[in-house]
C-alpha cells in the first residue's frame, strides 16, 4: 500500500516540475518578447526562476569585481549606480563622483529581476541601486546592518511613516527617494488592482516584490496574473529610472544637503552608525536586534571615532557594563617564527544602552528640506 503511494506522489511531483517548465518556458518567451531583455530558467530545489541575464556584466563578466562600463555614442559612462560592482570601489577608492545624470541613465532595458514559481505561489521582484551608499556618500551614515535577519535594516528602520519624519531631519533627500518610490509604487499596484497585502518593500535598494497564491489557477490564468504584475512593476520602475533617478530636481535635493563637502571620499568622517531604539517587534527579533546594537556600541567603546545614533540623531551609549578578564591565544612572528602566545584581555560584557541627548547629529533646517513639506505637512507646522 505504501509502495503505491509513494508512486503516485512521485507521478504528483513529476507532474507539477513539468507543469512548472512549461509555464516558466511561457512566461520567459512572453518577457523576452515585451521587454526587450533575455530571461533564462534556473532551477531551484523547489521552484524555477525566470532569470533577467540581459545586463553584459551578469554574461560576460561573472567573476570580474567591476562591470565594463557601457558608454553612449557620445563616449559617456552610463548607468554607474546599477553596477554589480562594488560602488565604494568605485566611488570612494576610485574617487569618483557621482556624474548626474550619466551615473542614473540605466542603458539596460528596464524591466523584472526575477519570477519564482514554485507549488502553490509565484513571486517576481525587481531592485534599483545600493540606498546604503547614498547614506554614506552625501551624510556619512551608515545603517546598521541586520545579518540574522532576512529583513533589510533601512526598512525595520523606516517602515513606519514617524520614523521617516524623524529621519527626515538627518538624512532628507534618501527620506524624499524613499517617499517617491512608496507613491510611484503605489501609483502603479491601484492602476492594476493589484493588492497592497501582496507586496513587499526593501528600501535597501528601493526594490520591492510582489508574491500572489496561484492555487486552483490553471496555466493561462496564472500567466495572465504573472504578466499583469510584471506590467506593473515595469511601469514603477520605468518612472522610477526614467524619470526621477536622473533628475535636476532630485540633484538639487542631494547636492544642497551634502554634509562634510570638504571631504567627498570619506576619507576623515567615516564611522557612524544610524538605528532605529528603541526598536518593538517581537521578543526574539529585539534580543537579537540589541545584540548587534551592543557590538557596535562596543566597538565604539574602543574606537572614539565609531559611534552609533537613533533616528532623533542623539548619540547612543553603553553603560553599567562589567570588564571580565578573558584568555585568548594570538600568534606573532619571533626569529622569523611563527609562535603562539596566551594574553590576557578584558571583555565588555551586559550594560545598558541609554540615549545620550547631549550629543547630536546635525539636523537640517526646515527650511532648507521645503522638499518634504509635501510628504510630511505636520513637521512644518
Amino acid at each position: 500500500m505504501s509502495i503505491n503511494v509513494e508512486g503516485r506522489n512521485e507521478g504528483t511531483q513529476s507532474s507539477i516540475a513539468d507543469r512548472h517548465r512549461l509555464i516558466a518556458e511561457k512566461l520567459c518567451k512572453i518577457l523576452n518578447e515585451s521587454s526587450g531583455n533575455k530571461f533564462v530558467i534556473e532551477k531551484g530545489e523547489n521552484h524555477l526562476t525566470c532569470v533577467n541575464v540581459s545586463r553584459l556584466y551578469r554574461e560576460k563578466h561573472k567573476e570580474s569585481f567591476f562591470r565594463y562600463p557601457v558608454k553612449s555614442p557620445d563616449g559617456r559612462e552610463l548607468g554607474q549606480m546599477y553596477t554589480e560592482g562594488d560602488l565604494y570601489d568605485i566611488y570612494i577608492d576610485g574617487r569618483r563622483v557621482i556624474k548626474w545624470p550619466d551615473d542614473w541613465i540605466d542603458p539596460y532595458p528596464i524591466s523584472v529581476e526575477t519570477v519564482t514559481i514554485s507549488r502553490d505561489q509565484i513571486e517576481i521582484e525587481i531592485d534599483s541601486f545600493d540606498l546604503h551608499f547614498l547614506c554614506k556618500y552625501y551624510y556619512a551614515l551608515w545603517p546598521l546592518i541586520l545579518l540574522f535577519s532576512n529583513e533589510d535594516s533601512i526598512t525595520v528602520m523606516l517602515s513606519e511613516r514617524e520614523d521617516r519624519m524623524k529621519a527626515a531631519r538627518i538624512m532628507p533627500a534618501v527620506i524624499k527617494d524613499i517617499e517617491v518610490f512608496l507613491k510611484s509604487l503605489q501609483s502603479s499596484l491601484e492602476r492594476w488592482s493589484i493588492g497592497q497585502q501582496e507586496v513587499k518593500y526593501n528600501f535597501s535598494i528601493l526594490g520591492a516584490s510582489i508574491k500572489f497564491d496561484t492555487v486552483g489557477m490553471n496555466d493561462e490564468h496564472i500567466i495572465n496574473e504573472v504578466i499583469k504584475r510584471t506590467d506593473a512593476l515595469t511601469e514603477h520602475l520605468k518612472r522610477m529610472k526614467s524619470e526621477w533617478f536622473p533628475s535636476e530636481e532630485r540633484r538639487n535635493y542631494y547636492e544642497e544637503t551634502k554634509l562634510f563637502r570638504d571631504d567627498p571620499f570619506r576619507e576623515r568622517i567615516w564611522s557612524r552608525v544610524i538605528c532605529k531604539w528603541p526598536l518593538k517587534r517581537d521578543e526574539e527579533f529585539n534580543r537579537k536586534y540589541e545584540d548587534v546594537m551592543r557590538d557596535e556600541l562596543v566597538e565604539s567603546l574602543s574606537e572614539p571615532r565609531h559611534k552609533v545614533y537613533n533616528l532623533d540623531g542623539y548619540k547612543l551609549r553603553l553603560v553599567n557594563y562589567r570588564l571580565v578578564p578573558e584568555k585568548v591565544r594570538t600568534k606573532v612572528i619571533e626569529n622569523g617564527k611563527v609562535v603562539e602566545h596566551e594574553v590576557l584581555k578584558e571583555k565588555i560584557e551586559d550594560g545598558t544602552i541609554i540615549v545620550d541627548k547631549r550629543s547630536r547629529l546635525y539636523k537640517f533646517p526646515l527650511e532648507r528640506i521645503e522638499f518634504l513639506k509635501e510628504d510630511f505637512p505636520e513637521l512644518f507646522r
